[in-house]
This record gives structure tokens, sequence and C-alpha cells, in this order.
């Protein structure tokens, strides 16, 4: 009579790959086939695609595991052609198990950007990207923001230092209107000036989702913190904001501080280097005597 050993069940194969490193994890996988399907998927669950990480070959071969991608700029940069690169990206985001992808620093720019907006119209499982300097400008954002107006997954969106203005900014806005399911964005060191913002502020005041939005250095001046002051009045749902280096001035932050006197859903505002002054710090001191939820840094 034969008796089974442990390691012939997937089961318990399964839950020793769990406690394993990559290195282990790779060792394990060349022993047989019944093996390679134990200990491949957790060793694809969250790649690191670099100098170091396993090759684009063995990514594109293993991608139905993937749930967590980095693509570090040392590997991106190896495709020499666009169309390369484009096809990487269709590729990726053709897998219907990853859920966060990060783009950072790869020079995608706007064409990078129309790619991945396109895969984003159809593709149901991501709910992270990040495209962190990668000079996307506005038509990128643009792209994006389209996708976004049919995209009914993704939650987490980084664009920080992309060279979007206002135009991207406004884009990004009429998304907004429409979008149920992103509830952080992120846009610090772009250029989308007052009217990006007021544009910005303007899909606030209906959308239900937002929680989070980083707008730091963005020179939005008085007139955009004005624009948000008024949003404030009607948003129920931003917990979060940074407004960090964008010159609101005392006007802009005696407006913000009125705002204070309704808003209760707003828990952090980060206002530090906006040249106040010391009318704007005693109207936003005042309002924190009646508002008891949110914390400001100045």
């Amino acid at each position: 009579m034969f008796r089974t050993h442990a390691l012939d069940l997937h089961e318990i194969r399964s839950g020793i790959a769990s406690s394993l490193g990559l290195k282990d994890l790779a060792s394990c996988a060349c022993v047989s086939q019944d093996w390679n399907d134990s200990f491949t998927p957790p060793l694809y669950n969250s790649v690191d695609l670099s100098d170091y990480g396993p090759s684009m070959e063995s990514v594109e071969r293993n991608k139905h595991h993937i749930q967590h991608l980095k693509i570090q700029s040392s590997a991106y940069e190896k495709l020499l052609s666009k169309s390369a690169r484009d096809k990487v990206v269709s590729s990726v985001m053709a897998n219907w198990n990853l859920t966060t992808l990060a783009l950072s620093s790869n020079k995608i720019r706007s064409n990078g950007a129309q790619a991945l907006a396109e895969a984003l119209k159809t593709n149901s499982t991501l709910t992270i990207l990040n495209l962190h300097d990668n000079s996307i400008r506005d038509n990128g954002a643009q792209a994006l923001a389209e996708a976004l107006k049919t995209n009914s997954t993704l939650t987490t969106l980084t664009l920080s230092i992309n060279k979007i203005g206002s135009n991207g900014a406004q884009a990004l806005s009429e998304a907004l209107k429409t979008n149920s399911t992103l509830t952080t964005l992120y846009l610090q060191h772009n250029s989308i000036g007052d009217d990006g913002a007021q544009a910005l502020f303007e899909a606030l005041k209906t959308n239900s989702t937002l929680t989070t939005l980083n707008l730091e250095s963005n020179n939005i001046g008085s007139d955009g913190a004005k624009a948000l002051a008024e949003a404030l009045n009607t948003n129920k749902t931003l917990t979060t904001l940074n407004l960090q280096y964008n010159n609101i001035g005392s006007d802009g932050a005696k407006a913000l501080a009125e705002a204070l006197n309704t808003n209760k859903t707003l828990t952090t505002l980060n206002l530090r280097c906006n040249n106040i002054g010391s009318d704007g710090a005693k109207a936003l001191a005042e309002a924190l005597n009646t508002n008891l939820t949110c914390q400001i840094y100045r």
C-alpha cells in the first residue's frame, strides 16, 4: 500500500510557499511540474522588474500570476522603441489578475499614458496606478481622464511631477464628475495653476468618492483657494488635502477658514509654506475653535 507524502499534496506545498523567499520559491519551482504549479504563483505574485529581477520574457510567460508589478526605469529603458514599450504596457494591462502597477520615472510620456488609458478602458482589476515623474503632460492626463469616465476599479492614481497644466487638470475634473471609484489622487509638483485648480474644485462639489487629494506645489494661488473653499461648503467626502507651496496668501487662508465653519468631514489640511500671514493664521485659528475635526499644518 502506497502512502502519500505530505509534499505530494498541493495544499501542503502552497502553505509552505507562503513562508518562502523569492530565491527558495524559484528553487522549489524547478523540482517538477507539480511543484512548479505550487511554487510559481507566489513567486510571481509581486514582481519588481529590474536589472536584478526576472527577465521580461519570464514576466510575459507568467503574467497571469502577477498581481503587483513595479517596472524600474533600468528595465523599461532596455526596450528601445516606442512600439516595444507600448506593447509591454498593453500586455501587462491585459492581465486580469493585476491590481497594482508602478511605472515611476520611466519617461513613458504622453504616448505611454495614451496606451495605458486605452487599456484602462477595458481593464477591470487594476486598483492602483503609479505614474510618478513620467512627463505625460496635458495630452497624457487628458487620455487618462477619458479612461476614468468608464473605468470602474481604479482607486488610487499618482500623477505627481508630470508637467500637467490647466488643460490636463480640467480634463481630470470632467472625469471626477462621473467617476465613482477613485478615492486618492496625487497631483503634486505639476503646473495646474488657479484655472486648473478651480476646475478640479468644481468637480468636488458633486464627486462623492475622492477622499485624498494632493496638490502640493501647483501655484493655485488665492483664487484657487477661494474656489476650494466654495467646494468645501458642499463636499462631504474629502478628508485629506495637501496644499503646501501654493501661495494661497492671506485671502486664500481666510476663505478656507470660513469654509471650515461648515465643513466637518475634512480631517487633515496641509497649508505649509503658503504666505498666509498673521491675518490668515488668525482666521484659521478661530475656525478651529468651532471645527473640532480638522487638523491644520501650517
